[in-house]
């Protein structure tokens, strides 16, 4: 999975699932939407929301609740508790 995500306050890059380091600058996704670095979010229509912590931003701007993944996902080494 790769997008962006949103933690105790701050937006972090995600690559493979694994986040990364914060952003720095809005970043704009496929679909036109904009991802500013304190959470906030400029939908493609120009509706306005604000990120949730665990929520996260696709590469395509579709926005998901955040959690583990689910188990025909889970990546093969990784039990259920990690």
């Amino acid at each position: 999975m790769d997008g962006l995500i949103m933690r105790a306050g701050k937006v972090l890059t995600m690559k493979g699932g694994k986040a990364g380091e914060p952003i720095s600058a809005a970043v704009t996704m496929s679909n036109g939407a904009v991802v500013a670095p304190d959470g906030g979010v400029r939908l493609a229509d120009g509706r306005r929301l604000h990120l949730k912590d665990g929520q996260m931003v696709m590469m395509d701007g579709e926005i998901t609740d955040g959690g583990k993944p689910k188990a025909m996902m889970r990546p093969e080494g990784v039990s259920r508790n990690d």
